[in-house]
């Protein structure tokens, strides 16, 4: 009976160790439960900021989707005004082409003018010349008519 009795103490001494064994285990389980709550609350509150974060990367996409087409349609108006712009330095250098052409033209003309104005200018010397001539001419003509008046009253 004494030795049933160590058995049974011993057996019950285990059975308290177990207990607390238990407890403790149950304790530990406890406190990870309430950690694995925690960390639940967590990534709940993750999963909520990274929906919003995608949320806003999705709104960010939009805007750089339209910023994107904005750029490629102002790539095209670009392209087009530089065409406008080639098209329009084309017309410029013909007009220049032209403006070279019609100065050189009046370049021409002005060398012609001038040339002429010197004939008119040399006959207008000759002219004033022959006047002088002729002036002179009428004054001898009238000096001999007078001589001849006079010659022919004295002969008279």
């Amino acid at each position: 009976v004494a030795e049933t009795t160590r058995d049974v103490e011993e057996k019950m001494h285990n059975v308290a160790e177990t207990i607390h064994d238990v407890a403790e285990t149950t304790r530990d389980v406890e406190e990870t439960m309430r950690d694995v709550e925690e960390t639940t609350h967590d990534v709940e509150e993750t999963t909520r900021a990274v929906e919003e974060t995608m949320r806003d990367v999705a709104e960010t996409t939009r805007d750089v989707e339209e910023k994107m087409h904005n750029v490629a349609e102002t790539i095209h108006d670009v392209a087009e005004t530089t065409r406008d712009v080639e098209e329009t330095m084309r017309d410029v250098e013909e007009t220049t082409h032209d403006d070279e052409e019609t100065t050189h033209d009046v370049e021409e003309t002005t060398r012609a003018v001038e040339e002429t104005m010197r004939d008119v200018a040399e006959t207008i010397h000759n002219v004033e010349e022959t006047t002088h001539d002729v002036e002179e001419t009428t004054r001898a003509v009238e000096e001999t008519m007078r001589d001849v008046a006079e010659t022919t009253r004295d002969v008279a």
